[in-house]
């Protein structure tokens, strides 16, 4: 069936500030209720808040902003962050734990991925081809389409524009059957493995990611902080 479109629900902001309203109302309503149980006898429940502690928008933003910053600033990330390598503590912060498989990337490595994003983000095929050719990924036909198919899959989203509806297996069958590859660079696979483990985590959350969404504004700030074009 394919996969769900990136999140486009209400930012972690938002969801605070509704759970602080919601828990303002039950202050408020049980005011009243106070003064029945007290006053009047009558027995009367509580009022509880609707939403509870847990805020996946904010986990997710944090789990995102943490590790784009290693992969993109750093160029020393964790490349098995699946949902056993965090903890949610009581106080609200994300524990991240288990720093086994680490992956240490060149300044020109980290750099061409920072253009990778910015160039998934403008849909820009040329930008992206001539970046393939930069690196040394070949496929056999060198096709814009698949090209611009399997790095938006590696790197950013799984959605049915992206996979056309297709499961996983489907979708990399298709995309081999039209233009296999030939050379699959190094330093695309440690990134994809950290971008699929962070968006499954997403949909173990009802959230489903794009990290050119999440990612982009780290590598573009990134290139301008370290004097890179682009």
């Amino acid at each position: 069936e394919g996969y769900p479109e990136p999140y486009s629900g209400p930012s972690p902001f938002v969801i605070e500030a509704y759970r602080y309203a919601d828990r303002v109302k039950c202050s408020l309503v049980n005011v009243g209720v106070l003064l029945r149980r007290r006053v009047l006898g009558h027995d009367v429940a509580y009022a509880e808040p609707l939403l509870t502690d847990f805020n996946p928008a904010r986990v997710m933003s944090t789990l995102c902003r943490v590790h784009g910053h290693e992969l993109l600033k750093d160029g020393l990330f964790n490349g098995d962050p699946h949902a056993g390598n965090f903890l949610l503590l009581r106080d609200g912060r994300i524990g991240c734990i288990d720093y086994g498989q680490v992956k240490k990337l060149t300044t020109e490595e980290r750099h061409w991925l920072c253009k990778v994003y910015l160039a998934l983000r403008d849909d820009d095929a040329d930008r992206l081809r001539a970046l393939a050719k930069e690196i040394g990924m070949r496929t056999r036909y060198n096709l814009d389409y698949t090209r611009q198919k399997m790095l938006t899959f590696a790197l950013d989203r799984d959605g049915r524009d992206v996979t056309d509806g297709l499961n996983f297996q489907q979708f990399l069958d298709k995309m081999f059957a039209a233009d296999p590859w030939d050379e699959v660079v190094p330093v695309v696979i440690m990134p994809s493995r950290l971008c699929m483990f962070l968006r499954g985590i997403g949909l173990m959350m009802d959230h489903p990611l794009s990290l050119v969404k999440e990612f982009a504004p780290i590598a573009e700030r990134v290139l301008r902080e370290e004097g890179v074009d682009f």
